[in-house]
């Protein structure tokens, strides 16, 4: 639960089409490129991936907060005051905007440098 920055296109409120576009071959190539340096039955299949998709993205996740590519929730739950993004259940009957869960909240809760370490 995170809301990225406009960009030139925007495919809805907090999803610019870099943000949306940018996941798909960052998740392929992780998970292929384990593929193929072993059997994915093996114990060593999910650490590999889990180690390709952090160096394919590490510094970016680690630096879009702070230039503000993306807003994390506030202490409240907050994400976007006066977003109309749809959220299913109670979380859209919130009046302030996109808000966070209690569950993810308790998740993004311990934070290194104001990035959520989970």
């Amino acid at each position: 639960t995170h809301c990225h920055a406009s960009g030139i296109v925007n495919v809805s409120t907090c999803s610019s089409a870099n943000s949306v576009f940018w996941y798909i071959p960052w998740v392929y190539t992780g998970v292929t490129c384990a593929r193929r340096l072993t059997d994915e039955r093996s114990w060593a299949f999910p650490l590999l991936s889990g180690m390709l998709f952090f160096g394919l993205c590490g510094v970016y996740e680690a630096q879009g907060p702070l230039v503000g590519w993306w807003r994390w929730p506030a202490a409240d739950g907050l994400v976007a005051s006066g977003c109309t993004i749809w959220q299913a259940g109670p979380l859209g009957l919130d009046a302030r905007g996109l808000v966070a869960s209690p569950h993810v909240m308790e998740a993004l809760g311990e934070r290194l440098f104001g990035v959520p370490v989970m």
